[in-house]
């Protein structure tokens, strides 16, 4: 006897496994060291513009992590070692970790470029393409893809319509976790977990210190209390962490706030340091020159490039 047609009950299949087109391979990763630390990362825009230059003020540092995608030009670029610069054409990106010593220089004629200036943190504390070893020149990458990518960021930045700041937070991710997906042989994950502990333990203390970057009066002795711990101890699990006293890593994340807000706002350099925790003007005067190697005016007009 046949069923009745109207009993009968529709089936839904699961897509294999297997019909889906792999990823590159990565890096061994036993302790999910990668998959932890991408998961604390935050991801900060400062800005995206398109230039046409002939020579970047070669070398240098930044303040922040940041890439140049070529669109026209050839030429040279290096990071951290000039031994090991490479040719760069348009479709080439330069990538480049926070305070990295770098150098671009076109070999005739000028390029034309974007550069995308961010910070990547890994609990708001160490930078994420330092932390993993993704820098250089990568030149096997989608020129499709990444020119539009590109375009999207400084049309974003230079617009700003309402969202352009998750609009830049987006672009960025998206390169970052393309790199890292299909790059994997370029990355260098730590043998040990002990450097996610460390950050995964003062995660609250780090919590404490965001919420408190505009207080002047945040102490050391409060952010010990937080962790149950002796002053002493605090400043071990810091320079375990992130090789820096609480003191200066308070000190730091005050000036890379000057620094978003010196870019992103109008306001008064005065009103900038009050912002940050830092109203005694000479003082925040002498520590931004001390960490950006400039002067907040001087940062303001030229730190885009």
């Amino acid at each position: 006897m046949r069923p009745n047609s109207r009993t009968r009950r529709k089936v839904s299949v699961l897509r294999p496994l297997s019909t889906y087109r792999r990823f590159p391979s990565l890096p061994e990763d036993p302790n999910s060291v990668l998959s932890s630390w991408l998961r604390a990362t935050r991801v900060q825009p400062v800005s995206a513009m398109e230039w046409q230059i002939g020579v970047v003020d070669s070398p240098r540092r930044v303040k922040d992590a940041m890439w140049f995608y070529i669109l026209e030009g050839a030429g040279e670029g290096w990071v951290g070692d000039p031994s090991g610069s490479s040719r760069i054409q348009p479709g080439d990106m330069l990538l480049i970790p926070r305070e990295a010593l770098h150098s671009l220089t076109a070999t005739k004629g000028h390029f034309r470029y974007c550069a995308v200036h961010w910070y990547a943190s890994i609990h708001g504390t160490a930078d994420l393409l330092t932390a993993i070893g993704l820098s250089g020149v990568f030149q096997s990458i989608p020129k499709s893809l990444f020119a539009d990518i590109n375009h999207r960021l400084a049309r974003e930045y230079a617009l700003r319509a309402p969202g352009w700041m998750r609009a830049l937070e987006q672009g960025i991710w998206e390169v970052l976790l393309h790199l890292i997906r299909y790059q994997g042989r370029r990355l260098y994950l730590p043998a040990s977990f002990s450097t996610a502990n460390h950050l995964l333990r003062l995660k609250p203390v780090f919590d404490l210190i965001e919420s408190r970057l505009r207080d002047p009066n945040l102490r050391v002795a409060e952010l010990a209390r937080v962790l149950h711990v002796s002053k002493v101890a605090l400043r071990n699990l810091f320079h375990q962490a992130v090789g820096q006293s609480p003191v200066q890593f308070i000190t730091r994340r005050r000036i890379e706030k000057a620094c978003l807000l010196l870019l992103h706002t109008d306001h008064p350099i005065a009103r900038v340091a009050e912002e940050c925790g830092m109203g005694h003007l000479p003082y925040f005067y002498r520590m931004f020159k001390r960490i950006v190697h400039t002067t907040p005016g001087e940062y303001r007009t030229h730190s885009t490039i």
